[in-house]
Formats: structure tokens, sequence, C-alpha cells
């Protein structure tokens, strides 16, 4: 793929952020082999059913089917060119949120539920990162980290906060679908901004009036 297909490529997945509201949609996500697919097409590009299962361990077969039902929600799509033999896919977007409290149940619900997958599959991630990381080069261990602190601030502050932080990291966003922008020596890094409220002694929320 030429570097100017590729920027049009990723054009289309960067668009305005997509919520996903329909509970059949979020539930379609909420599955380890299709997570650890999404990874790998992210990690890796457009990837057949064949290729995928070499990289997270499962059969084609098993790939395959994954692959359509993530197709059939929007969250990837055919990148076969016509007349080709093989099937690779690629992701369909990059911008997906996911909404916090709607008031709907069945929409909360699956939101939940993706959720509480989403922060096991992260807690593995920073386990296994743990586990492995002395086997890493000094710059790499000296380079990831935690960073942790307290901050008294109101909600809207928060958001801002929110919004300030996520600016940074999003221009090496487009080394993502094209590999001849990323610089000798870069690696694949999760970065995680995880923002919540803590209570003295574990209470409850008590009054935030």
């Amino acid at each position: 793929m030429s570097d100017q297909a590729r920027r049009s490529a990723f054009a289309r997945t960067m668009g305005e952020h997509r919520e996903l509201r329909d509970p059949k949609a979020l539930r379609a996500l909420t599955h380890p082999v299709r997570l650890r697919l999404l990874q790998a097409l992210v990690l890796e590009g457009p990837l057949t059913a064949t290729a995928a299962a070499e990289i997270i361990g499962e059969t084609a077969t098993t790939c395959s089917f994954h692959f359509r039902q993530l197709k059939k929600y929007g969250f990837v799509e055919d990148d076969a060119p016509p007349g080709g033999r093989e099937r690779p896919w690629r992701l369909a977007r990059m911008d997906h949120t996911i909404p916090g409290r709607t008031g709907e149940p069945d929409v909360d619900l699956a939101s939940s539920a993706l959720v509480g997958l989403f922060l096991e599959h992260y807690i593995g991630e920073l386990r296994e990162w743990w586990r492995r990381s002395p086997s890493y080069p000094p710059d790499w261990q000296e380079a990831a980290g935690f960073t942790d602190m307290v901050l008294f601030v109101t909600p809207a502050e928060l958001t801002e906060l929110r919004a300030e932080l996520y600016q940074p990291p999003a221009r090496y966003t487009d080394r993502i679908e094209d590999p001849s922008l990323r610089p000798p020596g870069a690696r694949p890094v999760r970065m995680l901004v995880s923002t919540y409220l803590i209570e003295p002694g574990g209470q409850g929320p008590g009054d935030l009036a």
C-alpha cells in the first residue's frame, strides 16, 4: 500500500468519535479473542485469519468466525483487493468510545461488561510487562513505569485535564497506519490514563454536591 493510500485509510478511521450505544455492538466486543484480534490489527496492520491465528494462538477457523462478527458491527472491514485469493482484514475505524451511565439498562449493562473486560486485559498486560521487564534493555526499563498522584479538582477541571493529557499522544497515532513514520527503535507502547475518585477508608461517595 502506498503512503498516500495508508494516510487516506487512516483518515477514514480517525473521524468523529463514534460512541457505542448499541448493546449488541457493545456485547460483540465482550470476548477476549475479539479484543486480541483488534489489538493484533492495531500492531500489525491488515491480517488474514491465518496470520492472525499465528499471532494470538488460536485457530484460523476461530479467527475467521470472530472477524466476521466484528465486521457485522462495523469494527473491521474486508481489505482484500478485487480478485484476490487471500482475505485480509483491517480496522474499520479507531475512534470508538464507550458511554458512561446512560440510564438505558441494556446499554449500561453491556458497557459495564465491556469496561470490565478491558480492565482485566490491561491489568494482565501490566502484570506481564512487570514480569518480563528485567529482560528488556535498561533504556526501556527506565522509560516505562507508573505515575501516581492525588489531585483535588472539580469535575470540570478533571474533564479539562483529561483532554489536555490526550493531546500529546495524539501526534503519534498516524504511526499506527503508516509504519514508514516510525523512527528506528520505536516499539508499541500502551499508555493508560485513568482518573477516578478516592475516598478515605474506602467509604462511599457521600455528599458530592
